[in-house]
């Protein structure tokens, strides 16, 4: 089971129809770990068209999206989809990585047993950022 479950990850994650697709990613540009991964990923191979976005403000925010607030984005990594589906957290991730060529790491994110270890990491990580960025 575990081993139908990668391959599909893998199918998922090396299709080129997918790879394609269009993303936007809101981030935190004021965290240096999301801005530093950030700039580590813009230099990566990347497929499809990623525009890297960090509003400020409700008001720039709605230059992208009416979708999500921008309190709800600064809770955690956020993605748009080019079909509209919205991901975030180590959803997000995996699919960003997928995208800029770290194939193996977006499928650990999502693989059986891993993804909750690694959800629960990010949620830890994501409310001790808050904390870190009001010190």
């Amino acid at each position: 089971a575990l081993n139908r479950k990668l391959r599909s990850l893998y199918e998922q994650y090396t299709d080129p129809k997918r790879l394609s697709q269009n993303l936007t990613v809101f981030f935190d540009n004021h965290c240096p770990i999301c801005s530093r991964e950030i700039r580590l990923l813009k230099k990566r191979s990347q497929t499809g068209k990623i525009l890297y976005a960090c509003p400020e403000s409700d008001e720039e925010l709605k230059a992208y999206t009416d979708r999500v607030t921008f309190s709800q984005l600064m809770r955690s990594i956020h993605i748009i989809k080019e079909n509209g589906e919205i991901l975030t957290g180590t959803d997000a991730l995996s699919e960003l990585y997928a995208k800029t060529d770290l194939t193996v790491l977006a499928i650990l994110l999502k693989a059986p047993g891993f993804c909750i270890f690694f959800k629960i990491v990010y949620a830890l990580w994501a409310k001790l950022r808050k904390k870190l960025k009001k010190v």
